[in-house]
């Protein structure tokens, strides 16, 4: 189980970016997908969305379809087809779909960067000892500014991660409980 603050920026920017409660979300699969989604289409919906802050009451979309939920097409159409179960089997292949995509993109560094050692050694260690660099500058500036636990921190949104990974292939979601 999660505990989520939810007066956190993530919540409250994820509550504004979809027009929603996030509190309302009660697992953990909707949440993370939502902001894997969010990064993706943030080039995209991020303007979208300004405007749309900017027009008047009068002419937002939820008031012209304030009674889309009693509509005969949302009862007898869109309910049956939210319901059924090709949208599980739908989200299993797409989940095998990602997991072989992911797959192949590391398997794909994996060869360019063999690939580019034996074409270009030099640049390539140069290239990987840049990053390294890098790598140990940001752990320095979080060691100097942190308190504590500086491991759990840097360690954080690797085993976020790794807990959605293995949630998603396991097709279960943690739990959320929303503090304050």
């Amino acid at each position: 189980m999660y505990k989520l603050n939810k007066k956190s920026i993530f919540v409250r920017f994820y509550n504004w970016m979809w027009l929603t409660d996030a509190t309302n979300l009660k697992t953990m699969c909707p949440y993370s997908w939502g902001y894997v989604l969010t990064i993706l289409l943030l080039p995209i919906a991020l303007p979208i969305r300004l405007i749309y802050s900017l027009l008047p009451t009068e002419n937002k979309v939820e008031q012209a379809f304030d009674s889309i939920g009693d509509s005969v097409v949302w009862q007898n159409v869109v309910k049956p087809i939210a319901k059924a179960r090709i949208w599980m089997i739908i989200g299993t292949g797409l989940k095998w779909i990602y997991f072989i995509a992911i797959g192949g993109f590391l398997l794909g560094m994996l060869v360019a960067y063999i690939y580019g050692l034996i074409v270009n050694t030099v640049v390539v260690l140069a290239v990987t000892g840049g990053v390294a660099l890098l790598l140990a500058i940001i752990v320095l500036l979080v060691y100097l500014f942190a308190e504590k636990k500086l491991g759990y921190y840097l360690g954080m949104p690797f085993r976020f991660m790794w807990s959605m990974l293995v949630s998603l292939y396991r097709n279960w979601c943690p739990l959320i409980e929303w503090v304050d």
